[in-house]
């Protein structure tokens, strides 16, 4: 997975070699999940699988920062065994990124309207009113 994969509420997939929950968990959100981030962000761990699940962000990543997913410390498989296997990924997040457009497209030539409307995409959330204090239309010189 690349930086610019990673949207506000990317999840990140864990799969294990042994079981850790029953068949009864499958599906249910995990009330000690077996993925830690750091620094923590707010989320749910819904196992898919015996050996298997997702943890979703409750609230979008931080933008520009560098998360670290590893397994929970003491974890232990449905039969009460330590787990062996070992995770420690760190995720490098996007900066904050806003992309402008138009229904008119690049407004070369003479096909621009007299009052446009410009489009603004942006992976966080901003204020319209601060948007529009430090936006301008320049002629592109």
């Amino acid at each position: 997975m690349t930086t610019a994969e990673i949207g506000p509420g990317t999840g990140f997939e864990l799969v294990l070699q042994e079981p850790l929950v029953s068949f009864a968990e499958v599906g249910t959100t995990s009330a000690a999940p077996p993925l830690v981030v750091s620094p923590p962000v707010p989320g749910e761990f819904v196992w898919r699988s015996r050996r298997s699940g997702v943890f979703r962000p409750l609230v979008p990543w931080p933008l520009g920062q560098t998360v670290e997913l590893r397994l929970r410390a003491g974890l232990r498989d449905e039969q009460g065994r330590a787990v062996t296997a070992r995770l420690v990924r760190r995720v490098e997040l996007p900066p904050f990124v806003a992309s402008i457009g138009s229904e008119w497209g690049d407004g070369i030539g003479d096909t621009l309207p007299s009052e446009p409307e410009v489009l603004v995409q942006a992976n966080a959330a901003i204020d319209p009113r601060d948007l529009s204090q430090r936006a301008c239309f320049t002629d592109g010189t």
